[in-house]
């Protein structure tokens, strides 16, 4: 780890506040650590974390987890995940690709609990 010689009232972290106030214009931001999908729940409009911040700043859509999962398992889906974004499979497509792909592996990748905590959120 480095040191951050931060001015004062710096702390180093983004907060979703924050995030919210920036200028993004982007079409994709993936989220792969675990519980990236967390945040407060406010009446009458949903979950305000990461990925609503990154909507209200301008990005298009955010992939994110809903709970704990393995490096392994988060790296594996990531990685085909991309692969097919890289092949030219829109974003959407290319999640339910890789989500199915997992199930037809069978064994313990069919299970839901090491593909469904990847969602999407955006337009």
């Amino acid at each position: 780890m480095g040191q951050v010689n931060n001015p004062p009232g710096v702390d180093g972290y983004v907060t979703a506040a924050e995030w919210a106030g920036y200028d993004l214009k982007s079409d994709l931001m993936v989220l792969s650590a675990s519980e990236t999908g967390v945040g407060k729940v406010v009446s009458g409009e949903g979950v305000m974390g990461l990925p609503y911040a990154f909507y209200v700043a301008g990005n298009k859509n955010t992939i994110f987890t809903l709970w704990t999962i393995s490096d392994e398992i988060r790296t594996q889906f990531i990685t085909e995940f991309f692969s097919k974004l890289k092949a030219g499979v829109g974003v959407v497509k290319a999640l339910t690709a890789t989500k199915r792909e997992f199930i037809q592996k069978g064994g313990r990748y069919s299970h839901p609990a090491y593909w469904a905590a990847f969602v999407l959120y955006g337009v």
